[in-house]
């Protein structure tokens, strides 16, 4: 008997947006989002993130990573998910390692702009410009935890 899997899908800076047990199967992003976007739910509303942002990665199963999926982050190591922080607020501090990349990823309407960053010498995001029509974003520094900001 094989071991359970699921896939999950993420960022390339490896923050998990959402996952699913599949039994057999192994759907890819276009299953997972219709081919049009995958909906996050953040305290501030939804951001809705389009394939050609997501990577899918088959895992072995885990119940807490299927029931809170950004709370963790794909990594190169064993095991290839791991727990980071819940879904925060974006804090004025360091989220990450110095010269870090970092995607902001803002909802708009219903578009998405996305922004590649670098994190300061100290690791803190500095403010960008907001884009226009712009309410809230998640910001995914490279392997840290994933935050939303309003």
């Amino acid at each position: 008997m094989s071991n359970p899997t699921m896939v999950v899908l993420h960022l390339t800076t490896g923050q998990v947006l959402a996952a699913v047990a599949a039994g057999a199967r192994t759907p890819t992003v276009d299953d997972l989002t219709g081919s049009t976007s995958l909906h996050v739910r953040t305290p501030a509303g939804t951001v809705e993130v389009t394939p050609e942002l997501l990577t899918s990665t088959t895992v072995a199963r885990d119940a807490d990573v299927l029931t809170r999926p950004t709370s963790f982050r794909v990594t190169s190591g064993v095991p290839p998910v791991t727990l980071t922080s819940a879904l925060t607020s974006l804090p004025g501090t360091a989220i990450g390692a110095a010269g870090a990349a970092c995607l902001s990823l803002w909802q708009a309407g219903d578009e998405l702009e996305v922004m590649h960053d670098t994190l300061d010498n100290g690791g803190v995001l500095l403010t960008g410009t907001k884009p226009p029509g712009a309410t809230h974003r998640l910001v995914a520094p490279q392997g840290g935890s994933l935050y939303y900001d309003s």
